[in-house]
């Protein structure tokens, strides 16, 4: 049994690029106005952002905007928008998107997961250059898959989490971000840059029918190469119940700060998603972590699921970063430069956190 879960661990301890599994999807072979026809909305909700801020800090979605547009304005800017633009629809449940008949067409049971398909999904479309900071989730592993143009990754080690600057600042439920910006690396201090410059990196540009493999808890850069489609979903670890646990009682530290500040300083403190914090209850908070904290010690975890790839996958093997000699003076958001947010970065630190998650576990034994 041991050598069989050191096996395992060998597998699925590192990236992988799965080539050649997913002929049997139908929509890899759909062009542009099929998806437009399968989307079937005239309108869509976007995300934009600029392709060259003149900040220097991550593109964090509190510095894009969010607007509803035809959904041909999308799907008609294959390059760059106009105007220095970039513009994602990205994040967005299949489920709330297509009807059954047309989730069952991405069926991830062609790599071993059965039962899981298009309703356990998210959907990303967006034009070229269109991106995601650099971050950790929180819970799962994930498989993306490529459905049309080009999409790269940078991918790192958990073990070099304290190489790559983690701050719950904006703070966003299951994700922890790096205060490094990987879009553009020369824009960081010259001492960060010193801090990437011998830490391994796993990178890869996506193309239709590929699907990559993103262990639990690495960090990942996302870049679209070109206008690009892709399909990922996350698929739960046992490990997840604990995991919610600690990011339930970072909730309750985001919510009470938030609370204490004006309302632009909140807006700094919290990704836009989790606005609602500022005016949560925190009693009912404090009540969720105290359900989570019982239901993780009945040890109710889920079965580990792992995905099979056959002999189809090709591992992706570590480089270094083309990193600059010389970066600039400083890179600081708003956001950090408050005491206030450096105090809750220390205090949501993962360190901190797990103690914190194993006194309550105790506490309540």
């Amino acid at each position: 049994m041991a050598d069989n879960r050191e096996k395992l661990d060998a597998i699925y301890s590192e990236p992988v690029v799965v080539k050649n599994m997913l002929g049997s999807w139908e929509p890899l072979s759909w062009t542009l106005e099929s998806w437009k026809e399968k989307i079937n909305r005239t309108r869509l909700a976007v995300r934009i952002g600029e392709l060259d801020p003149k900040y220097t800090h991550p593109q964090w979605e509190r510095f894009t905007k969010v607007k509803t547009v035809p959904i041909d304005d999308l799907f008609s800017s294959p390059q760059y928008r106009s105007g220095g633009e970039w513009m994602y629809f990205d994040y967005n449940y299949m489920r709330e998107i297509f009807p059954a008949e047309v989730l069952g067409k991405f069926d991830w049971s062609v790599l071993g997961l059965q039962g899981r398909d298009g309703s356990d999904s998210t959907l990303w479309i967006g034009s070229k250059g269109s991106h995601t900071p650099c971050h950790q989730d929180s819970y799962g592993y994930n498989l993306v898959a490529q459905m049309y143009g080009t999409k790269s990754w940078i991918l790192i080690s958990p073990q070099h989490t304290e190489r790559l600057m983690p701050t719950r600042v904006p703070y966003e439920e299951s994700s922890v971000y790096s205060g490094i910006n990987f879009k553009r690396l020369s824009a960081n201090p010259t001492h960060i840059l010193e801090r990437l410059r011998n830490v391994p990196v796993h990178m890869v540009t996506l193309e239709p029918g590929d699907v990559l493999y993103v262990p639990r808890k690495w960090w990942h850069f996302v870049q679209n190469q070109s206008f690009a489609i892709s399909v990922n979903t996350w698929v739960e670890c046992p490990e997840d119940d604990e995991a919610r646990l600690e990011e339930a009682l970072v909730r309750v530290q985001a919510a009470t700060l938030a609370q204490s500040l004006s309302r632009d300083e909140a807006k700094l403190l919290l990704n836009p998603n989790e606005d609602d914090l500022i005016d949560a209850d925190i009693n009912k908070l404090a009540d969720l972590t105290l359900d989570i904290t019982k239901h993780v010690q009945r040890g109710e975890r889920c079965a580990q699921n792992w995905p099979r790839f056959g002999d189809a996958a090709v591992r992706v093997d570590p480089t270094l970063l083309d990193i600059p000699e010389t970066g600039l003076p400083d890179n600081s958001s708003p956001a950090h430069e408050n005491p206030q947010f450096r105090l809750f970065n220390l205090m949501t630190s993962q360190s901190v956190i797990s103690l914190a998650a194993e006194s309550i576990k105790s506490s309540h034994s």
